[in-house]
């Protein structure tokens, strides 16, 4: 009975590991409500679709806590680099709120999913902001004046299409619009929350390390593995000192069950605990998970993954974590009751690479 489920794991990691990867989705508390769907559908294409494609992080939020849309960029400039930066830029202000678990994100990617082939940005805005309990968005664009080119990033109320706060980065060193955005957006999140204790990542943080890393993320949203990879390692030979790349790599390997695909894992973990000042109070919890499983102290980890469950319900990794160490444990019966939450999660993701993630999830619970 143990052997078969440590397959099945094996089986349901290959298939579900990209799913809870990502840092870009972090409410705490999670509402699947078809509304939500049905609503945003109507508004961008006109008509209900026959059937719809789902993407792998639909999350919707709990009514109390403030949704903020990151719209997509509109490009504005004949110049590739300006209109590269203003993408990086954008993607990153998503990234970098989503940090706040007092509100809910629906990020670029997670927008331009549900838009599918639609490429009237103006529609696709005008649908998310008239959607119930979208509160606030997010535009960013270029701003050209006779002396100059800024990234103007600013929030807005979504009833009335007031601008709340702008920041004003500058375009012509990248870096220093990478550092001088990573010291203004926590104004943002003063706004938003209440009890807001600051973003986590590296302060001085290069534009080539940014960038790959947003456009790794870009591409695990997107179920391509191998480019997320070569994505995330770019951004850690770009800066050895940046969390976050390796942290993201960590359950690539921790998922897989076979040893042979796991030979990063105990480089991986050591660099992200050494970094880990850099990391949110969320990831901590389960890298500590990772910790405590990579040195064979299962009790520990299970007591971390479970923790991590509880607090962050909608992240597919705890879970797996949480089965694994129930497993080691030799508590077969428990790892099926733990997987069960999994269901939930993935039953609108839809096709999930090789793998139905549905199916997967069901094959493995019998």
């Amino acid at each position: 009975m143990k052997i078969s489920l440590v397959c099945l794991i094996g089986i349901l990691a290959g298939g579900l590991c990209l799913l809870g990867c990502t840092g870009e989705f972090e409410p705490e508390k999670i509402r699947l409500k078809e509304a939500f769907l049905s609503q945003i559908e109507n508004e961008i294409s006109g008509e209900k679709r026959p059937e719809i494609t789902r993407p792998p992080f639909l999350q919707l939020f709990d009514i109390n806590i403030p949704i903020v849309a990151v719209m997509p960029i509109a490009e504005n400039s004949n110049n590739s680099d300006l209109n590269l930066l203003l993408n990086d830029v954008n993607n990153l202000v998503a990234y970098l709120m989503s940090q706040n678990t007092e509100i809910g994100l629906l990020s670029p990617y997670l927008i331009k999913k549900l838009a599918g082939t639609e490429n009237d940005s103006e529609r696709i805005f005008n649908a998310i902001t008239k959607l119930e309990g979208v509160q606030f968005y997010i535009r960013s664009e270029l701003i050209y004046s006779s002396t100059n080119v800024e990234i103007s990033c600013t929030l807005f109320d979504a009833r009335s299409s007031a601008s709340v706060l702008e920041l004003r980065l500058p375009t012509e060193n990248p870096d220093e619009t990478i550092s001088e955005l990573i010291n203004l957006v926590p104004d943002f999140h003063r706004i938003l929350s209440t009890d807001f204790s600051g973003i986590s990542i590296k302060p001085d943080l290069t534009y080539r390390a940014a960038s790959s890393f947003i456009r790794g993320l870009n591409a695990q949203f997107n179920n391509e593995r191998e480019i997320a990879e070569s994505y995330f390692f770019s951004s850690i030979m770009e800066d050895s000192t940046f969390a976050q790349p390796y942290f993201q790599l960590i359950p690539f390997y921790f998922n897989n069950f076979f040893e042979e695909n796991r030979a990063y894992l105990p480089e991986l973990l050591k660099y992200s605990l050494k970094y880990q000042d850099q990391l949110t109070e969320k990831e901590k919890i389960i890298l500590s998970g990772y910790q405590n499983f990579s040195f064979q102290k299962f009790q520990e980890a299970q007591s971390s993954f479970k923790s991590f469950t509880t607090k962050f319900p909608d992240q597919i990794n705890g879970y797996i974590g949480l089965v694994r160490s129930l497993l080691a444990l030799n508590q077969p019966e428990s790892a099926l009751e733990a997987i069960e939450p999994v269901r939930d999660i993935v039953n609108n993701c839809g096709n999930c690479g090789k793998f139905t993630a549905c199916n997967v999830v069901d094959s493995f619970m019998g």
